[in-house]
């Protein structure tokens, strides 16, 4: 049996979007936990990465799709520059 990617990305993005949410309400809750921030940042590249496979492969927005995966790339950036001024401090 084929996935499609029609049908399979959509729903990837979505679950990616709720995991995003609880991570981010969890990250207000627990302010001085790292791990939350470190997780919700990992979680939007990631759907962030999923939603620019979607606009390249199954609506054909090329530019679109170069933007969401360069707003991934430098959202992941940022988490590695997080952990690394964060690892100093200890």
């Amino acid at each position: 049996m084929k996935l499609e990617s029609k049908k399979v990305l959509p729903i990837i993005i979505i679950a990616f979007g709720v995991v995003t949410f609880g991570f981010a309400i969890m990250s207000f809750i627990y302010v001085n936990n790292l791990t939350f921030r470190i997780c919700t940042q990992i979680s939007i590249a990631l759907s962030m990465m999923f939603l620019g496979l979607h606009n390249l492969i199954v609506q054909k927005k090329r530019m679109v799709a170069f933007f969401h995966f360069g707003v991934s790339l430098l959202t992941l950036f940022v988490m590695e520059l997080t952990i690394v001024l964060h690892m100093g401090k200890l």
